[in-house]
């Protein structure tokens, strides 16, 4: 079936930026550039939608970072959103990018409509997520007839990524697992954290973990070991009976 470009979802996906509290490089890299390169990118394929999915600041929530992001995206004229990951301090990336809506519980975790279709985005920034999100998401993602979508900074999964999964998975990932496995129109879910590009298989649900802008790292290696220092971003076309997705090296 042919779809008309108004009857599909494109949405571009950005993780792991890792931005510092000053222009001073992160672990030896250009990251400020790095976004800004992404970024342009993306204002070039006209998205209806841009995520943040975690890791906006390097280290420990730094107020410069977010800085640095609400002044990049002051000309950027078509919707965005985040998510906040493990190096995010949640009140103040809310704060620091004056997102709607509030915080709940101590988590930043909504649902957005666009184009007739429900995306639902979670908290993982403890490296875990709440029990009380779950219980949300499974309640609203059951009210809704068609596939929904789910964006959360950790893979609900391992992937096969060596150093990751073996330091810095998602804790409660099998309590996750449980209750996504039981949303029966979910099946693509979306990360980053893993400063890869990586598909998994949960069930059967997807599992998209996408690049960062800051650098890859090698997925073979039990040890920390860059892969390669080129950003990355990911597009995402959903159409009404099918999902194509992409990732873009600079």
């Amino acid at each position: 079936m042919s779809h008309s470009s108004s009857t599909i979802l494109r949405i571009a996906q950005i993780s792991d930026t890792h931005i510092g509290d000053t222009h001073a490089f992160v672990q030896g890299i250009d990251v400020r550039n790095n976004f800004l390169r992404v970024l342009k990118t993306v204002k070039e394929e006209t998205v209806d939608l841009l995520v943040f999915s975690g890791d906006l600041a390097a280290y420990q929530g730094e107020r410069g970072a977010y800085q640095f992001i609400a002044d990049a995206m002051r000309d950027y004229e078509l919707p965005w959103c985040c998510i906040s990951g493990n190096h995010d301090i949640t009140s103040e990336m809310v704060k620091g990018l004056n997102l709607t809506p509030p915080i709940k519980n101590g988590s930043y975790y909504y649902q957005l409509k666009i184009k007739e279709r429900s995306l639902f985005f979670l908290d993982s920034s403890p490296g875990a997520v709440s029990t009380s999100q779950l219980l949300w998401f499974k309640e609203e993602a059951s009210c809704i007839k068609e596939d929904v979508l789910l964006f959360v900074h950790h893979p609900p999964c391992l992937c096969h990524h060596r150093f990751m999964d073996a330091h810095y998975s998602m804790r409660n990932r099998d309590e996750v697992q449980k209750t996504l496995n039981e949303v029966e129109n979910l099946h693509h879910i979306f990360t980053g954290h893993y400063h890869a590009d990586m598909i998994a298989l949960m069930g059967d649900k997807n599992v998209y973990v996408t690049p960062s802008t800051q650098m890859q790292l090698d997925c073979d290696s039990v040890d920390f070991k860059i892969a390669s220092l080129q950003p990355a971003w990911r597009l995402i076309e959903w159409a009404n009976d099918s999902l194509k997705t992409s990732v873009h090296f600079l």
